[in-house]
Order: structure tokens, then sequence, then C-alpha cells
């Protein structure tokens, strides 16, 4: 069992010296460290470069319109049977009511864009001077996050998933009707993909 310490110490000295040797004689004999830089390419072009106005959505959201009021009650006509006296009763509209949905209308509005993310420009297609054109439908849930975002209609395929990540990254303010935020289904967005030049 010693024999096998001392046999694995001596082994495991000379390996280290032998390395070690190897190494310096590899430091003497080899060529000069490169001392100039190296050159970076100018990927600046590659970039999409920010525009001053995003596109807008091609429909226009409509406010609901206003819930119609209640008629009136009328004081409603018993007829006496049967020997029984018929007493007429009138129900009121409260007369809060006009109060109430005027104080609480403030709270309706339409749907209001928040955030819009631009698309990333596919670098392939900068490569290759691609333009093109992406319309994008979708539909707005209460909290106002983007669900079911489908291409409608593409110019190229190259831009559909720069599309579809930019319209999952907005962000709306629902409308709301009587005070209770509600989804909104069908909205559409088309994104232009143009170099500038």
């Amino acid at each position: 069992m010693m024999t096998r310490y001392l046999t694995s110490a001596s082994l495991g000295v000379t390996m280290t010296f032998g390395l070690l040797y190897l190494m310096h004689i590899l430091i003497d004999t080899g060529n000069a460290v490169r001392t100039y830089p190296i050159k970076a390419p100018n990927l600046s072009w590659i970039l999409p470069q920010a525009k001053d106005s995003l596109p807008l959505l091609d429909e226009r959201i409509e406010p609901p319109p206003p819930p119609p009021i209640p008629p009136t009650n009328k004081a409603p006509t018993s007829s006496a049977s049967s020997g029984s006296i018929g007493v007429p009763v009138v129900v009121q509209n409260p007369q809060d009511y006009k109060l109430y949905r005027q104080a609480h209308s403030f709270t309706d509005g339409p749907l209001i864009n928040i955030v819009r993310v631009r698309p990333t420009y596919p670098v392939r297609a900068l490569t290759q001077n691609i333009e093109g054109f992406v319309t994008v439908a979708f539909d707005v849930t209460p909290e106002g996050a983007v669900i079911n975002v489908i291409v409608v209609e593409s110019s190229h395929g190259i831009f559909e998933k720069a599309a579809i990540a930019a319209v999952y990254r907005f962000r709306f303010k629902s409308r709301v009707v009587d005070g209770i935020p509600v989804a909104t289904v069908g909205l559409r967005n088309r994104f232009r993909f143009e170099i500038e030049k």
C-alpha cells in the first residue's frame, strides 16, 4: 500500500515538472505577441433608426352609446273585483337616478393605447434591403393586455414575427362601460417596415 502512494507521488511530481518545462520551452520559442488593434466592423447601419411618429391604428374605436334612461313608472290602474278595494299606488323614479348617472358617467370611456412598441427591423431584411408591411388583428382584455394576435396581411413573411412580438407588448386602458372595464375585440394595426435612406 505504501509503495502505491510513493509511486503516485513520484509520478505526480515528475509530470508537474515535465509540464512546467514544456511551458517554458513553448514561451521561449513562441512568436511575438500581437500588439496591433483588431478593427471591428461598423454595424451601425444594421440598427433601425428611430422615427418621429408611431403608426396609428387603422380603425378608430367609437365609444359605446350611452345607456337608455328607464321610463318613469306611472301609477298602475287597479280594477276592483269581487268586493276588493283597489288603492292606486304611485311608484316614482328615484330622484337621484339622474344625479347618479351624471356623477358616474365620467368613468365611462373609450379604449386608449397607453404603451406602443415599435417592432425591431429584422437584420436579414436589412441586409437584403427588403421593405414591407404587416397588418395584425388582436383583442384587448379588460385588464388592457393584448391577446389573440393573428397576421391578417403581410407583404413578406420575414416581418411577421417582429410585428407579432411588438403587438404583444402593447398596453391599453380598457374601454369602460357603466364603470366596468370590458374587453375589446377585432382591433387592427399595420406596421410599415421601411429603410431610411
